[in-house]
């Protein structure tokens, strides 16, 4: 199933769409924190960063590589917050 990314609040979301996006972010965020669809913006994957790594430490790649090859979608997924 194909997917994209968006930022919604300070959160990156796996989802088809941005509606899908900003449901799974207000499902789980709770009374008063609920935001508007003009709060959702794509992020191209190919957009680099620097992510936390289990290990530890930070390493530099773009999100599809944080995200992995091996990742398949199923349902919008919240992969990492803004910092």
């Amino acid at each position: 199933m194909e997917y994209k990314l968006f930022l919604v609040g300070e959160e990156y979301i796996v989802a088809q769409t941005a509606k899908e996006a900003l449901a799974d972010h207000n499902e789980r965020g709770g009374e008063g924190y609920h935001r508007t669809i003009d709060d959702v913006s794509e992020v191209p994957l190919d957009k680099a960063g620097r992510f936390e790594q289990e290990e530890g430490g930070y390493k530099d790649m773009t999100f599809r590589e944080f995200i992995g090859s091996d990742f398949v979608y199923e349902k919008p997924t919240c992969i990492c917050w803004m910092e």
